[in-house]
Parts: C-alpha cells; structure tokens; sequence
C-alpha cells in the first residue's frame, strides 16, 4: 500500500510539473527557443529534479520542448513545414468547433469568448504584452471548444493549444495584424451568436488562412541567416 501510494504522490507532482510548464508556454510566458534553467524551474515549482525530466519529456513527446544533449531543454521553436501542417490541421479543426457552436449556441461559452474579445479589443496594438495576448486567445479557444459540445474534437486540440500559442506569438509580430485578428474573432463570435453554422465555419477558417499567411513568411525569414534576413526597407 506505501509504494502504491508513493507512486501516485509522484505522478501527481510530475503531473502538476508538466501542467505548470505547458500552461507557461501556452500563455507565452514562456518563449520558443527559451533555455528552460532546470534548478531555477525545480525551485519555482517545488519538485525534484527527476519529477521536473519526466515532465520535460512528456512536453518534448508533445512538441513543445527540445532537449539537446549538452545543451539542455528549451522551448520548442516551430518549423515553417511544421507550421504548415499545424495551420492546415487547425483550419479543418476549428472551422468544425464554430460549427458545432452555432448550431447549439452554448450562452455560457459565448459570454467566454465576448470576455476574451474584449480583453482583446482593450490592448494597444503598439503597445500589446505579448503574454497577455496569448492569454486571452487561449480563453477563446477554450471557450469556443468547450462550447462546441465535442469532447473528441476539443481533446485532439488540446494537444495542438501550446503549438499553436507558439506560432501565434509570430503572426502578432506582423505589424497590422493584431487588429485584422480582433476583427477576424469579433465576425466568428456574431457568426455563432447569429447561430449561422455557415458563416461561423467560413469565419474561422478564414482567421486561421490569414493567420498562416501572416506567420509563415515570418517564420522563413526567422530561418535564414542572420545577413541573409531582408532589411526593414526591403519587406
């Protein structure tokens, strides 16, 4: 009974290690290419260095952390063929969720998303945190999968949240873009508030199309060379 105990006491804390990481990353605190400081995250969240790997490997399985021998964990940094992938698989996804929302308008859900709009609206485009940004486009998600009444379709986006948060830190960066995606999110809440399941599922996968256009170019110029990147007069 003291071993079975103690071997629940220590998935629980590793448990509790992975969310705290994973939820860091989501919500852009942490950045992609971050070094992650094994002590440093071992003290902040008062776990023992072998509960802090296993989680870390968890994380790597998903996609969102790198470990290089001798070099040490970091946060992931996402591919342009990746990012193709994820932006094509998001599309299908999220154009379902706005669908299945607007079929049954959940009010719950919807008084979420309207939470996170204006939170959105209220940010100074020059001026936006980073950090609060992904915050508040996480709760809209949340609130758009949860209130689309399927438990499948909301798990398998689970696990694409955090990779997600990751390239929407770059399509932010696109000067112009953050109000275009206030504007993109405010026609997908009044598409399912309309209970048009056309429009919202139009509206989403359109956000998701320009979102994409807005990263990948950003994402291929983050790839090349430093003296091979184009100067600001040249974009």
């Amino acid at each position: 009974m003291g071993a079975a105990l103690a071997a629940v006491d220590r998935e629980t804390i590793r448990e509790r290690a992975l969310a705290a990481v994973r939820s860091a990353i989501v919500d852009g605190r942490l950045a992609p290419g971050e070094r992650l400081v094994e002590r440093e995250l071992c003290e902040a969240l008062d776990v023992s260095r072998g509960s802090l790997r296993e989680a870390l490997r968890s994380l790597e399985s998903q996609g969102l952390v790198d470990i290089v021998p001798h070099r040490g964990p970091s946060v992931a940094r996402i591919s342009v063929a990746q990012a193709r992938e994820i932006y094509s698989v998001r599309e299908v996804l999220e154009g379902l969720a706005a669908r299945s929302m607007a079929e049954r308008p959940d009010p719950q859900a919807l008084a979420r998303m309207a939470r996170a709009l204006d939170g959105l609206r209220s940010v100074v485009p020059e001026r936006g945190d980073p950090v609060v940004l992904a915050s508040l486009k996480a709760d809209f998600y949340r609130a758009l999968f949860d209130g689309a009444g399927n438990a499948t379709l909301a798990g398998i986006m689970d696990t694409l949240l955090a990779r997600i948060a990751l390239l929407r830190r770059t399509s932010f960066t696109r000067p112009g873009r953050l109000p275009e995606s206030i504007a993109e999110i405010a026609e997908i809440v009044d598409a399912i508030r309309a209970a048009d399941p056309p429009r919202a599922e139009h509206a989403s996968r359109l956000h998701v199309r320009r979102a994409r256009d807005a990263a990948l170019p950003l994402l291929a110029e983050a790839a090349l060379p430093q003296a091979s990147r184009p100067t600001r007069r040249e974009r």
